[in-house]
C-alpha cells in the first residue's frame, strides 16, 4: 500500500507542477530580441546567438544530476529468523550505481536540492562571450568580418561596403538552475527495483548584449557620442519553473558472487521544456551494466557503463560511465568518491552558415555573399566529453533515514560547465 501512495504522490507532481508554473515562457528569447521587431542589428545578434540557445538547452538538461537508484539502507529476507536484515554494510554511492536492490516490498524515498551556476561553455567565460575578428586584405584596404553585415551603413559611409564592415557582438550571460529532485523506489522482488525520478527545475537567465560597429578605414571603434545610431544594446532576463525530464528506471541483480552484477534500464521522458532549459525535448533510453562488491565490510567499489540512446536522433546519443568507492568510516557515516563521465556521439547542434565568418585563404576572403562556411562568430560547438568528480558523504540520522551532501567538480572544460555543483538531501527506507 505504501508504494501505491508514493506513486500517486509522484503522479500529482507531474500533473500539478506544469499547470502552476507556466511552460508558455521561453527563456531562449532572452538571448536576443525577436528578429521581426528589429532591423539588421537585432537580426544579426539573434542569428549569432541562436546556436547557443539550443546548445544551452540540451547541456543544462544533461548537466542536471539525477540521484542513483542505490538506497543507503538495503534489506534481504532471512527465512531462518523470518525477518528482513540489512544486506549491505555501506551506504552506497550518490550519483552512480551499485549492484544492490532495496529489498522485496521495501520502499525508498528521497528528496534533494541542487544549485547550478553555469560559468563557461567549451572553456569560454559566459560573462565575456565576444565575437571574433577576421581580417583579410581586399585590394589596399583591410577588411573585417564579424557578428553582422550592416548594409544600412552603405548610405552612411559611401566608401564602405557590407563586406568591409565589422560589427562586434559582446554577450554577458548569467544562467542558473535550481533543482528539487523527488525519487521514489519500490522493491518488487528481492532482485528487482523500480524507480521514478521527478525533477522540479527553476531556471534563470539574464543576458546583456552589446553591438559595436568598427570602421575598417581607421581600425578603431567609433564612440557612442560620435555615432549613437550605429550602437545597439540589449538586456533581458527571465525565469521559469517546471518539471524537468522524468526518469523511469528498473534495476535487476543477476549475479551476486564473486562480484555483484546488475542491469539498469533508464527511460527518460521529454517532459522538460527545452525552451526554458529544463529538458532536451527527446525521449532517451539507457541500458547499463553495473558491478560492485563489498570488501572488508567497509569498502564498496562500484562501476557502471552503458549507452543512453536518443530515440529521435541516434547521432545525439551518448555513452555514460562511472566508477568510484564508498568507504564506511563509522556505523553512521560513509564517504563517497565517484568519477562520472559521458561522451557524446556527435555535437548536440550545429552553427548555421548565417552565424559564421566568410571563409578566407592567404589573407583573402574566398566568400563575399552568404551563406558563409568559415569559423563560427562566437563559440565553436563540437562533440563533448563531460568528465566530473563527485565527493560527498552520507550520515545516518535515524535507523531508517540518511542525510547526504556532495559536490560535483568538473575535470575538463567541455560543454556547459559550473565551477562546482552542490547537492544536499534526505532519504528514507521503509
Amino acid at each position: 500500500m505504501r508504494w501505491i501512495v508514493a506513486i500517486a504522490i509522484a503522479a500529482g507532481f507531474v500533473l500539478v507542477v506544469p499547470i502552476t508554473t507556466g511552460h508558455a515562457r521561453n527563456l531562449q528569447r532572452t538571448l536576443g530580441r525577436p528578429v521581426e521587431s528589429q532591423g539588421g542589428v537585432a537580426a544579426g545578434i539573434v542569428t549569432a546567438l541562436r546556436p547557443l540557445g539550443s546548445v544551452i538547452g540540451s547541456q543544462v538538461a544533461n548537466q542536471i544530476p539525477s540521484l542513483s537508484t542505490s538506497a543507503g539502507f538495503t534489506y534481504e529476507f532471512n527465512p531462518d529468523l523470518d525477518v528482513y536484515e540489512r544486506s549491505t554494510k555501506t551506504f552506497g554511492p550518490l550519483f552512480s550505481e551499485r549492484a544492490v536492490t532495496v529489498g522485496a516490498h521495501k520502499f525508498n524515498a528521497n528528496v534533494s536540492y541542487t544549485y547550478i551556476k553555469f560559468d563557461s561553455i567549451n572553456g569560454h567565460d559566459l560573462d565575456h562571450l565576444t565575437s571574433r575578428v577576421l581580417l583579410a586584405n581586399i585590394g589596399n584596404q583591410r577588411a573585417f568580418a564579424g557578428g553582422l553585415r550592416r548594409p544600412d551603413l552603405a548610405s552612411q559611409f559611401p566608401d564602405l561596403t557590407p563586406g568591409t564592415t565589422f560589427s562586434q557582438v559582446k554577450a554577458d550571460l548569467d544562467l542558473e538552475a535550481q533543482l528539487v529532485d523527488f525519487s521514489f523506489m519500490y522493491g518488487v522482488l528481492d532482485d528487482l527495483d523500480v524507480n521514478i525520478d521527478i525533477p522540479v527545475v527553476r531556471t534563470f537567465v539574464r543576458s546583456a548584449i552589446t553591438e559595436r560597429t568598427l570602421d575598417p578605414r581607421f581600425a578603431v571603434f567609433l564612440t557612442p557620442a560620435s555615432r549613437p545610431d550605429i550602437f545597439d544594446d540589449f538586456a533581458a532576463r527571465g525565469s521559469a519553473l517546471g518539471v524537468g525530464n522524468i526518469r523511469l528506471r528498473s534495476k535487476y541483480v543477476a549475479v551476486t558472487n564473486p562480484v555483484r552484477l546488475a542491469g539498469l534500464l533508464d527511460l527518460v521522458l521529454p517532459t522538460g521544456s527545452p525552451g526554458n532549459f529544463q529538458g532536451t525535448g527527446d525521449t532517451r533510453l539507457g541500458t547499463f551494466l553495473i558491478a560492485s562488491q563489498t570488501v572488508g565490510e567497509i569498502f564498496e567499489p562500484h562501476a557502471q557503463a552503458g549507452v543512453e540512446f536518443n530515440c529521435a536522433n541516434v547521432d545525439h546519443s551518448q555513452a555514460k560511465y562511472s566508477a568510484g568507492v564508498t568507504t564506511q568510516v563509522a556505523s553512521f557515516a560513509a564517504l563517497t568518491l565517484d568519477f562520472l563521465g559521458r561522451s557524446e556521439f556527435a555535437a548536440t547542434t550545429h552553427v548555421p552558415s548565417s552565424a559564421r565568418f566568410p571563409a578566407s585563404k592567404d589573407g583573402q576572403f574566398t566568400e563575399t555573399v552568404p551563406p558563409f562556411h568559415g569559423e563560427p562568430i562566437l563559440v565553436s560547438i563540437h562533440r563533448n566529453d563531460i568528465l566530473d568528480l563527485a565527493v560527498g558523504g552520507k550520515f545516518s540520522i535515524t535507523p531508517q533515514a540518511i542525510f547526504f551532501a556532495t559536490v560535483i567538480l568538473p575535470l575538463n572544460d567541455d560543454g556547459l560547465r559550473a565551477d562546482f555543483v552542490p547537492t544536499v538531501g534526505l532519504e528514507a527506507t521503509f
